[in-house]
């Protein structure tokens, strides 16, 4: 047998341990219970390294789990799908389980593919309603919209020349009223010129100069607006006949754009 205090093997004929002087056969409750963690020990080890080696599978599904969903979100947002990139790239988040443990373990690359998703989805908001309201030829809104498409947005060049295209058309169209010009010449000829002084006639002719000047400034500006309209809706109406993609379309009507800025600049300006 062994002593209940210091568990040292004695006789079973000793009344008291030779070792630590404990009387034998006492406090059986405490060589119960050291009998009992001796034969639990190993199994609590043995429960704790299964608990580890638990965790760490779990964490490798989720990890594993994380990058699959983010795989699917970056599939998606190369096909413009930024909605369902955005989701996948949430649920990816969800299961990044370092950033669960702390807060400082976020996925870096993750989030910034959250954010540019983010941004997309709002450029595509501004795009479908600046296109609707120049439809509908709600000019200053659509200018608006369009004007806030990311500048990463594969359909800028469409978005480019649309935005011309409204500049052109919300250009002021002066309305047919009579020059000044009319007014101070009536000055010069009418029965009171006689009785205007030299000095305030001086003043009249450079006067008069100065609104001729703005009267030619009107023709040009007015003409060429109209050479630009014409030409620009020539070539419409010519690729109109071809059967190509809106990129192709996007690139051709910019080049376009650069032509009829050309020769109405030569037509107006010669």
């Amino acid at each position: 047998m062994f002593c209940a205090f210091c568990g040292k093997k004695v006789s079973s004929t000793s009344i008291y341990c030779k070792y630590c002087g404990g009387k034998i056969g006492e406090n059986t409750a405490i060589k119960y219970r050291i009998s009992i963690s001796n034969l639990f020990r190993p199994r609590i080890m043995q429960i704790l390294v299964i608990i580890l080696v638990l965790i760490a599978i779990a964490s490798g599904v989720t990890l594993a789990y994380s990058k699959k969903h983010e795989q699917y979100g970056d599939k998606e947002y190369k096909n413009n799908k930024y909605t369902s990139a955005l989701e996948e790239y949430l649920t990816a988040k969800k299961f990044w389980l370092p950033e669960r443990i702390h807060k400082s373990f976020k996925n870096s690359d993750l989030e910034s593919k959250i954010n540019k998703a983010q941004v997309m989805i709002r450029s595509d908001n501004h795009y479908e309603l600046g296109m609707d309201a120049y439809h509908n030829k709600n000019y200053s809104e659509a200018l608006q919209q369009l004007s806030l498409l990311a500048s990463n947005d594969a359909r800028i060049q469409e978005v480019q020349a649309t935005i011309q295209d409204i500049k052109i058309i919300m250009q002021p169209t002066p309305t047919a009223k009579p020059s000044p010009a009319i007014y101070i010449k009536r000055i010069k000829i009418g029965p009171t010129a006689a009785s205007v002084p030299q000095e305030n006639m001086e003043e009249i002719e450079k006067l008069q100069a100065k609104v001729e000047e703005i009267d030619q400034n009107i023709k040009r500006q007015e003409l060429y607006a109209k050479i630009y309209n014409d030409c620009i809706n020539e070539r419409k109406s010519h690729l109109s006949n071809f059967n190509i993609t809106e990129d192709q379309r996007v690139a051709i009507m910019a080049n376009y754009s650069k032509e009829c800025t050309t020769k109405a600049e030569a037509e107006v300006y010669k």
